[in-house]
């Protein structure tokens, strides 16, 4: 006697709870991550030394939301400087001293302020990153100021004009080690300043990476002295553009 046979419907409706069952039960695709729509901070300032374009610049550093962005690539710039990313912090200095020496103004209209709009639009823009050009050492000072009282090495980077430049590599020697820092990146002080703590007794040569041939030599601290106390001494050097650089 043979068993009873299963309606046709009953034997598809197994089949297909086992369908469902082995869909459900296999593994799913994993969700691949969207790429980053927006660059990080030294792949902004990368475009901006490739193109120069500081609007494009400007509302990349706006879609990142940042409360302070001088502040945030000045940061990033030393940041990099210290890794040792040497294009990147020269990048982001570069950048910092175009968004300080081009603030961003109001949109002003030619309706609203003629006059005002016509002067803006004659009158060129500051360049932040020099071309490579010479540059001579035009003072060296002895800096004596307590409400520093520390020695502090300075240094001042201008144009041909005596306007100053940052984003300019600055490099330090002594007998054992060396070191770099870029102008431009204390906005506070200047646009084209930089600096670098000295150790008392130590003897430095500062020279900027872009013009090597230039070199201050036997950079140290001097003790300075009031009536009652004494404190170490600072060194002030400003590098210039030569008039006849190309």
């Amino acid at each position: 006697m043979y068993p009873p046979q299963r309606p046709a419907s009953f034997r598809f409706a197994w089949l297909l709870i086992a369908l469902v069952i082995g869909t459900g039960c296999a593994p799913s695709a994993t969700p691949t991550s969207a790429p980053p729509t927006i660059a990080p901070l030294a792949q902004i300032a990368l475009n901006y030394e490739e193109h120069q374009d500081l609007i494009a610049a400007r509302a990349a550093l706006a879609g990142l939301g940042l409360a302070d962005p001088l502040a945030a690539v000045s940061e990033r710039a030393q940041q990099e400087a210290a890794a040792g990313q040497n294009e990147n912090a020269q990048a982001l200095a570069a950048l910092a001293a175009a968004l300080q020496l081009t603030p961003e103004s109001p949109h002003v209209t030619a309706e609203t302020n003629p006059t005002a709009t016509a002067e803006a639009t004659a009158a060129p823009l500051p360049s932040a990153t020099p071309q490579p050009n010479e540059f001579e050492l035009v003072s060296r000072e002895r800096v004596c100021e307590r409400v520093i009282g520390s020695a502090l090495l300075e240094v001042f980077t201008q144009d041909a004009n005596g306007a100053q430049i940052g984003g300019l590599e600055v490099q330090v020697s002594w007998n054992g080690g060396s070191d770099r820092f870029f102008t431009g990146l204390k906005p506070e002080i200047g646009p084209g300043y930089g600096d670098f703590q000295m150790e008392p007794g130590v003897n430095y040569r500062v020279r900027l990476a872009g013009a090597p041939q230039v070199v201050a030599e036997n950079v140290l601290s001097e003790a300075c002295a009031t009536d009652t106390t004494a404190y170490p001494g600072g060194v002030r050097l400003v590098f210039r553009q030569t008039d006849n650089a190309p």
